[in-house]
């Protein structure tokens, strides 16, 4: 398997941040945060909105997304633990593999760090707070990859901001406008910064990966015919 790569691009908000939100302050519990990176790879089989313009609306409608969630368009300033909110954009890469998308193809990956061919780098503390890569398949299926700095997104974030990109992007295709929450508050206000300093993070060896933890795939056509099966046997309705 071959992922290549292009040479990405920024991706910045569609509307510039006022300067009245210029710098978003870390609370307490953010500048404790350890330097790691919060990931997701969705995966997508072919299907008719995978046009050739399908790249090119991710990345207007991630524009749109961006200003509501402006401080993931800033970058982390370490001296006064705050995120300076300049718009200067979030990185966003353009990938292709030379492998068809198969409904088995994550079973038979033995690696669990197989998905990294997916996502875009490790975010870095001077780099982009949020980093995308597209990847598109020889058969027209696409995976996107998302990572961000654990400073300032968590899972339930990471998940949130997906959701309104996502949301987003439909608007793009069905013309209905989508506003949603973005960052609704800062949590700098209930948890005040105190200039703390991360709190170091064991590196996991390959060997760590492989050992330590279990990787489990669910496979939601099967988990829909265990529930058909005991509505069939039992009466009983999920």
């Amino acid at each position: 398997m071959n992922v290549e790569k292009q040479p990405s691009n920024l991706i910045k908000p569609c509307i510039p941040t006022p300067p009245t939100l210029r710098h978003y302050k870390m609370s307490f519990i953010d500048e404790l945060a350890p330097s790691m990176n919060v990931s997701a790879v969705l995966f997508f089989s072919v299907n008719h909105d995978h046009g050739p313009n399908f790249t090119t609306r991710l990345e207007q409608s991630l524009e749109k997304t961006l200003t509501r969630f402006y401080p993931l368009a800033g970058r982390y300033v370490d001296e006064t633990h705050t995120i300076d909110c300049n718009d200067e954009g979030v990185e966003f890469t353009h990938a292709k593999v030379n492998i068809k998308m198969q409904d088995n193809i994550l079973d038979t990956q033995e690696n669990v760090k197989f998905v990294e061919h997916f996502l875009p780098s490790e975010i870095r503390d001077a780099d982009p707070l949020l980093a995308v890569q597209a990847t598109v398949f020889e058969c027209g299926g696409v995976t996107l990859g998302v990572r961000a700095a654990h400073k300032i997104v968590d899972a339930s974030t990471l998940c949130t901001f997906i959701n309104e990109w996502a949301a987003t992007n439909q608007e793009e295709i069905n013309g209905h406008e989508f506003t949603g929450p973005g960052f609704m508050i800062n949590s700098s206000s209930l948890f005040p910064g105190r200039s703390f300093s991360p709190i170091p993070l064991q590196p996991i060896s390959d060997d760590d990966m492989s050992s330590k933890y279990i990787r489990k795939v669910f496979k939601f056509s099967e988990t829909c015919n265990i529930e058909n099966k005991i509505e069939g046997n039992y009466g009983w309705k999920y």
